[in-house]
């Protein structure tokens, strides 16, 4: 059985990691109801890869920390 969109965008845990806060609509997708939690730069491997989010929104450049900024930060998660 289907579940309402209203229902759906509560229960989708959203991420966005990015380092300028106004470059990501959060604000606006916060008012129609979704779930999102913002970080500026990535504050926990271990919320990342236990699952907490269901989705995962990230600016490829500038959140990691600078040991892993030089792989670039698309690469950031997979080490």
């Amino acid at each position: 059985m289907a579940i309402p969109i209203a229902e759906a965008r509560k229960r989708a845990r959203i991420l966005v990691i990015d380092d300028e806060p106004d470059a990501f609509p959060v604000k606006l997708l916060e008012s129609e109801g979704y779930n999102i939690t913002y970080w500026e730069s990535v504050e926990s491997i271990r919320k990342l890869e236990e699952g907490e989010f269901d989705i995962l929104v990230l600016d490829i450049g500038g959140v990691s920390s600078p040991e892993v900024s030089r792989w670039m930060g698309w690469e950031s998660l997979s080490t």
